[in-house]
């Protein structure tokens, strides 16, 4: 009698085991279905990063867009020479030379070349 009794306890333990496992893999089922959406959201975000790292990266800026900015910023200059030079001989000279520099400029940075309307400029660490 006392064996029949230990066996049940034995087997109701093992009963109670296997149901044990049938809930832990039910859970694991359950919990695997929520994985390849969040994989899905993953991978969205890591397109994110992707693109607005390239946005940190680089940027592309219009020329005429630059060319305007450009030519307002050389008017100062010329502003500023004819307002504190007076002898002509030295405006002259030194208008020369920010056409001269201006030239440079657009040449360095082959803004002086319309072939296309924009350039991706990659920022230096």
């Amino acid at each position: 009698m006392k064996e029949y009794e230990n066996f049940d306890l034995i087997k109701s333990f093992i009963r109670s085991k296997r149901e044990e496992i049938k809930n832990k893999e039910l859970e694991l089922l359950k919990i695997e279905e929520k994985l390849p959406p969040i994989k899905e959201e993953i991978s969205g975000f890591e397109g994110k990063i992707l693109d607005l790292q390239r946005t940190i990266d680089g940027f592309v800026f219009s020329n005429k867009h630059y060319l305007t900015y450009h030519a307002e910023y050389v008017k100062g200059w010329f502003l500023g020479i004819a307002d504190n030079f007076d002898s002509i001989k030295r405006q002259e000279e030194l208008y020369k030379s920010c056409e001269e520099q201006e030239k440079l400029h657009l040449q360095k940075y082959s803004i002086d070349n319309e072939d296309y309307e924009g350039r991706l400029y990659k920022l230096i660490n």
